[in-house]
């Protein structure tokens, strides 16, 4: 029972820290009434009045932040994609074309969130088409070891060239 009742002091507590309306709102009493004749000269309903207008106030500019922010990304999409019809990338580096060409074993390349498909050639600017190159030689390096290709033989063991010859 005792537990009970620190609770409810503790509530009776955190009311009286909040505004008078959010403890009116709230059910609990506020431990300093707030009367017309208050030493803040506000009555509740002008405190209530002010916390609609800060909440108006707050949501209108959040609204308006939200606003610009969109309103900036669509313009860099927008310069992103005449850049790329104007061949450059979103530095203005011009874009070069990569054929992805893969061991039967891969089906795509995966970069930053895009999927290369197989066969097909992308337009992409030198430093990511550095990569997909990189990442298509590493695929094709992979696919020689595991099929056992003479590359390896050829450069670690070196013919005999054995000659028959009738002498012997």
């Amino acid at each position: 029972m005792d537990e009970k009742l620190n609770i409810e002091d503790a509530l009776d507590q955190a009311a009286a820290e909040q505004s008078p309306v959010e403890a009116k709102k709230k059910g609990r009493k506020k431990a300093v009434a707030v009367e017309e004749d208050s030493p803040l000269g506000l009555s509740e309903a002008e405190m209530e009045r002010l916390e609609q207008e800060a909440e108006e106030e707050v949501a209108s500019e959040l609204k308006a932040n939200m606003a610009e922010e969109y309103k900036k990304n669509h313009k860099a999409m927008l310069k992103r994609k005449a850049l790329f019809r104007a061949g450059k990338n979103d530095v203005g580096d011009d874009l070069v074309e990569v054929l992805i060409d893969l061991p039967p074993y891969c089906e795509d390349i995966r970069l930053d969130g895009v999927i290369y498909a197989v066969n097909q050639t992308y337009k992409m600017g030198h430093n990511k088409a550095a990569v997909i190159k990189d990442q298509i030689a590493r695929a094709w390096k992979h696919q020689e070891e595991v099929s056992g290709s003479d590359e390896n033989k050829a450069i670690y063991r070196r013919s005999r060239e054995a000659k028959i010859s009738a002498r012997g």
